[in-house]
């Protein structure tokens, strides 16, 4: 459990939230939500929530991407189906904060997290890898299933 101690406001908020940021943000006083930023403004960024796969909820496979923590590769619930989206590489920079290897991002509606929201640092979405696209798929799944 993270405490609140642990939630930051950004002295220098443009320059952490930028595409492919991934954060928690805290939701009333004990759930917390893991988002990643697609898309930065003036004053917010607009980002997509990353859900966890659990058999009494299945995710849709057509707007869900599955993550690759640490280039560990996807893993794969047994009840789960293929997703029609590829694979989305990230880095977890956050070593206090664990972040489900059955985790999806969904791209089925974008929300607004204002620069003066209390934040605490994950990691980000893989760039400048050579055979790695995370960021470019991040950035084409958005415009096509979201905008």
């Amino acid at each position: 459990m993270t405490s609140d101690d642990d939630y930051q406001i950004l002295n220098k908020p443009r320059t952490f939230f930028k595409t492919g940021r991934i954060f928690l943000v805290r939701e009333g006083n004990i759930t917390r939500q893991t988002l990643v930023v697609v898309a930065s403004r003036n004053n917010h960024c607009v980002c997509l929530p990353i859900e966890t796969f659990r058999p009494a909820a299945p995710l849709n496979t057509s707007s869900h991407a599955p993550v690759s923590l640490d280039g560990q590769g996807v893993q794969m619930h047994p009840q789960e189906r293929q997703y029609g989206l590829g694979t989305i590489g990230v880095v977890v920079e956050n070593r206090g904060v664990a972040m489900s290897p059955l985790s999806r991002i969904a791209f089925t509606e974008a929300m607004t997290v204002e620069y003066k929201t209390a934040v605490r640092n994950v990691g980000r979405v893989k760039v400048g890898m050579v055979d790695d696209e995370s960021l470019a798929k991040l950035n084409q799944y958005y415009q096509t299933l979201v905008q």
